[in-house]
Order: C-alpha cells, then sequence, then structure tokens
C-alpha cells in the first residue's frame, strides 16, 4: 500500500476509534512508548495512558477530519498534519490541528508523538 493511503487510513482509523470511544482500538494505533498532548496541554506517555484518557471520558465528543492531510515521507518516520472539526450541529463548535510522528512498524505505521492543539 502506498504511504499516502496507509497513513490516510491511519488518521481515519484514529477519529473513528475516538468517535466510538474505543479506548483499546485508539491505544493501538500508538507506540508502546508514545507521547500525546492534548488539546488541554495535558502530556500522556505511553499506551496505557493513551487509552485511559479515553476510557475515563464520557462520552467523547463526535468529530470528523477536515479536508485532506499533509504527509511527508522520510522512510521509516514520516510525519502527517491534518484538520478536525466537531460534526456540525454539535454545540459549542470546536476544531483544530493535529500533527503526528509516525514510525513504521514490521506491520504497520504507529503514532509514536501525537500533539493535538485546539483552535479558539
Amino acid at each position: 500500500m502506498e504511504i499516502r493511503e496507509s497513513v490516510t487510513s491511519l488518521v481515519h482509523d484514529l477519529v473513528s476509534a475516538w468517535n466510538r470511544g474505543d479506548a483499546t482500538a485508539f491505544a493501538s494505533l500508538f507506540t508502546a512508548e508514545a507521547d500525546y498532548v492534548t488539546g488541554a496541554g495535558m502530556w500522556l506517555h505511553g499506551r496505557r495512558s493513551i487509552a485511559e484518557l479515553l476510557s475515563a471520558a464520557a462520552a467523547p465528543t463526535q468529530v470528523f477530519v477536515e479536508g485532506d492531510a499533509w504527509i511527508r515521507d522520510y522512510g521509516t518516520v514520516s510525519s502527517v498534519v491534518f484538520r478536525w472539526a466537531t460534526d456540525p450541529g454539535i454545540e459549542p463548535r470546536r476544531r483544530g490541528v493535529v500533527t503526528c510522528l509516525l514510525v513504521k512498524s514490521a506491520e504497520a505505521w504507529l503514532i509514536d508523538h501525537l500533539h493535538n492543539t485546539d483552535q479558539a
């Protein structure tokens, strides 16, 4: 599978797992030692902490990927930046930008660093 297809699929799998509130599926998209900085600035380290974030939350706010993801390929490391937004009709309307550093494992691309920036 081409890098653009693989990474775009990863982004959509991430958002889909978030929307379902599926902490196991969400965390499985990260490396074991991944770092995740939330839109509120909380810094989580490790797959377990990332899963706990979603497990502890009430029903997650439903979001979608807005536009195309920007992908840069450096061989076994890639970066992706994408915008997200809450579904229309959800108030207050929220948007943000996610930046990820991805690493190629034997099986698939995994997120090693994710930084979410909420937009006002």
